[in-house]
């Protein structure tokens, strides 16, 4: 059969004949750019100890000795080191494994101690999370104190894991049983209150920029969360954190803005009582509320009346501290108020009957000392001095 040049499909006849070394395709030789009469006899001559390769091959082997272009030794040692770490990585998973079901907890503790993961690999990780969430739920338990150390030195490798990505925090999350777990274990009092800390902790972790993650914690864990934020407890500042997470991410709440502000609120008037600081995440997520989002508007008027005056003191406090003005109200929020006011206060200057009442009155006046105090603050000032029959209602009061 005929052999025809790749490049010009063209019959080759004589000694004009090039074959490429790697693809065995055929070429004329005057098809093949830079190749003069001197480099072609030479090459035909010494065909069989020469490498003539085509453009397309060319190309490959050059970028095949690009990826090679490092020192000889310090590659070979550097892939060295990362095989011998992935193999001591499993073989101290496997390690570990033996111990705790040898009972000899001490050497456990140890291997987990001295294991580093973020060495390890997704690929490895489904098998290395099972294993760490297994001792865990052996040892969470147990009075022994070894056996403590271990369930915790677990739960924190776990949660150091959250930090490798998201597909790292949804295989934890995946595993069997894993969320049910954790809520009978944080359910239950008689468990350690480090234990329990921790695995909120990891359900945080879990959460961060995890909309599906926020989503099934919440399915499972609701109304825990919303008791540890209500109340005041060691597992509030975690909680809050679990369900700030979810709010900003437009997670499925299963509640209404209003009714979470209720909640955030309780807490807040609790510590007020006890003159004790609120904790930070509580007043993280009511200073988003009140500044960055919009969406307590259209439920301010489904919030409890007890509730009202708390946070309209809570912004009353928060507008005068003068290290909160960089960070002012939301204008859609402030303009709601000054609506409110101008509507309420009007009914109790007309006398309406049904605006004389104690409540109605103790609003109006709260909604008063809010104005009062904006009145030199900017930016809400601007808002005020554009309305002018505002003027006549604070006259009046």
């Amino acid at each position: 059969m005929a052999t025809e040049c790749k490049t010009c499909e063209v019959e080759i006849t004589g000694i004009e004949k090039m074959v490429c070394r790697s693809c065995a395709s055929a070429f004329h030789r005057s098809c093949i750019d830079g190749l003069n009469r001197t480099a072609f006899e030479a090459i035909g001559k010494f065909q069989k100890n020469c490498y003539w390769l085509c453009d397309g091959c060319a190309g490959r082997f050059d970028q095949f000795v690009q990826s090679m272009d490092v020192d000889e030794d310090s590659g070979q040692a550097t892939d060295v080191a990362k095989l011998s770490e992935a193999y001591s990585h499993k073989a101290a998973m496997n390690d570990i494994s033996k111990h705790l079901s040898n009972a000899d907890f001490e050497a456990a503790l140890k291997g987990l101690n001295e294991l580093n993961i973020s060495n390890c690999k997704h690929e490895d990780f489904q098998k290395e999370s099972d294993e760490l969430f297994a001792s865990f739920m052996l040892c969470h338990g147990s009075s022994n104190e070894v056996q403590n150390k271990i369930a915790l030195k677990s739960l924190n490798l776990l949660k150091r894991s959250c930090a490798l990505g998201e597909t790292f925090q949804n295989e934890i999350i995946a595993k069997k049983n894993f969320l049910s777990g954790l809520r009978t274990i944080l359910e239950d009092e008689a468990i350690p209150e480090n234990v329990r800390i921790n695995c909120l902790q990891l359900l945080a972790n879990l959460c961060v920029q995890n909309r599906l993650n926020q989503e099934a914690i919440l399915r499972e864990l609701k109304d825990f969360l919303l008791k540890s934020v209500e109340n005041n407890c060691c597992f509030t500042n975690a909680a809050t954190m679990i369900v700030y997470n979810a709010f900003i991410y437009k997670a499925e709440l299963g509640m209404e803005v209003d009714e979470l502000l209720e909640v955030l609120l309780t807490n807040v008037e609790s510590n007020r009582l006890a003159q004790r600081d609120t904790p930070e995440f509580v007043s993280i997520f009511v200073e988003y509320l009140a500044c960055e989002s919009n969406e307590i508007v259209d439920h301010y008027e489904k919030v409890s009346f007890e509730k009202r005056i708390l946070f309209l003191r809570y912004l009353i406090e928060y507008v005068r501290q003068d290290d909160r003005r960089s960070r002012p109200l939301h204008p859609d929020l402030f303009k709601h108020l000054l609506n409110d006011f101008k509507r309420k206060s009007d009914c109790v200057l007309k006398t309406v009957d049904s605006y004389l009442d104690q409540k109605n009155t103790e609003e109006v006046f709260t909604l008063l000392l809010l104005m009062s105090d904006a009145t030199c603050v900017h930016p809400y000032e601007s808002f005020i001095r554009a309305d002018g029959a505002l003027f006549l209602n604070l006259g009046c009061e």
